[in-house]
């Protein structure tokens, strides 16, 4: 007998799994789908997808300023923030994230997307010297973000790190810092500080 249930089967784009969703907008040409996509599916890095593939450059900016301004997900608020063509607005979120952002890896790389070097340069010293919160990996990459080479110099010496190649895993071993090659967005750090379980959900050139 044919199995008349399939035929009410919903979409994939409204399947429950978020994997098969974002296969599913990857493939995804109709306008008005995408759209609705990018306004109301609950994974944010599903919106931002479906974002990136509609059409029209005024909309598909609207969509994702909406999410940069709008989401509670900080992850999510940065990867809409490095597509806008709105520069005021995405820098806005880069500062508001370095200061006051709950995941450090993503301080660090919204820290690195600010354009006023003066306040870039204090989140810097700040993520540097703060032996509290901050991950060694953190720390040490931060000093070595800063221009004042003897204070970096100082910072590192305290680590037990020294000068030079951008570090992606701290000296000790503690932790290991991902980074998207595209977008330079913290793709994984520590356990339970960031961790996309969905590989690449904001970032369609990278290998999946």
């Amino acid at each position: 007998m044919w199995p008349f249930n399939l035929l009410s089967q919903p979409p994939r784009w409204k399947d429950a799994d978020p994997r098969k969703r974002l296969a599913a907008v990857r493939e995804l040409k109709d306008q008005n789908h995408l759209a609705e996509i990018a306004r109301r599916d609950p994974d944010e890095f599903i919106r931002i997808a479906a974002a990136e593939r509609v059409l029209d450059a005024t909309v598909s900016q609207i969509l994702l300023e909406q999410i940069a301004e709008g989401s509670r997900n900080d992850p999510a608020r940065f990867a809409a923030a490095t597509r806008l063509g709105n520069e005021n607005l995405a820098q806005a979120v880069f500062r508001e994230i370095a200061a006051k952002g709950r995941i450090c890896w993503l301080r660090l790389a919204a820290a690195k997307r600010i354009t006023d070097k003066t306040l870039a340069q204090a989140y810097f010293r700040k993520m540097a010297e703060n032996k509290d919160y901050y991950y060694k990996a953190v720390r040490v990459s931060a000093a070595r973000m800063l221009k004042d080479k003897r204070l970096a110099k100082s910072i590192l010496a305290k680590l037990g790190a020294t000068g030079g190649k951008k570090v992606l895993k701290g000296a000790g071993g503690e932790a290991t810092l991902q980074v998207c090659p595209n977008s330079n967005i913290a793709l994984a750090g520590p356990e339970g500080e960031l961790d996309f379980q969905v590989e690449h959900y904001y970032c369609s050139k990278c290998p999946q």
